[in-house]
Parts: C-alpha cells; structure tokens; sequence
C-alpha cells in the first residue's frame, strides 16, 4: 500500500495461498472472481484506513503464544460473495501494530473451513513467522 492508508499491509504467504484457495474452489466464472476480487480488496482498503473496524474482533491468541503489547489480533468476519448460508461468511485474521501502523494479513477462510478458527498449532506457527 502507499502513503494513501494511515496503516501499511503486509500479506503472508498463508494469506496469499488461502486467497488463491478461495478463489479457486468459490468462483466459477470471471463475473464471481472479479467480484470477490473486489470485495477482498475493499475489504484490505478499509482495513489499511481502520484496523479496528465493527465486524471485526479481538482474537484470543494460541495457548502458549506470548508476542509484544504492541501487536494485536483479530478476525474480520465479512459475507463471501457467490455463497449463502453459514457457509457464506468469510473470516479474515491480522495481526495490527498500532505503534508501527502496520497490519499483516495472517489467514482468509471461510466458515465452512473452520467453524471457529484454524488449528491452535497452525496459527501458533503463523504468527510466529508473521513477527519474526
């Protein structure tokens, strides 16, 4: 992101591969992937403005995972277009510092994925690797 965004994205490998899931297995035509393309980059932009926005809550971290104060996480529940029913909604987890004013984007599912959230394990390692 540029200058434009009081916070600067940084995207993981595990969000880069879950979003290309996503698009892969829920978007059949060019109409449903240019839609959820653009719903996903709306969603980051208004993230990048606002990390602390009311669809999305602070997470728990893993048991046994102790990082700075400085960061904070938290999971964006947002509806998946071209899906309906509980199936349908989207889940986006960051990590945000609000002393560097910068957000990286952990991991994009869906509810039908995870009901509540990826493994304790998977995400131990994940933010591991995002603050290392």
């Amino acid at each position: 992101m540029t200058g434009l965004f009081p916070f600067q994205i940084e995207a993981s490998s595990k969000f880069q591969r879950s979003y290309k899931l996503l698009l892969k297995r829920h978007c059949k035509g060019d109409r449903q992937k240019e839609t959820f393309i653009d719903t996903i980059s709306e969603l980051i932009n208004r993230l990048a403005s606002n990390p602390y926005l009311s669809d999305a809550n602070l997470e728990p971290l893993p048991k046994g995972l102790v990082i700075s104060d400085s960061w904070k996480f938290y999971k964006l529940r947002f509806r998946m277009p071209s899906l309906a029913g509980a199936s349908g909604q989207g889940r986006l987890m960051y990590l945000v510092s609000q002393n560097q004013k910068i957000i990286k984007l952990a991991w994009i599912y869906t509810h039908a994925e995870y009901e509540k959230r990826p493994e304790e394990q998977e995400l131990k390692a994940l933010i591991r690797e995002l603050l290392d």
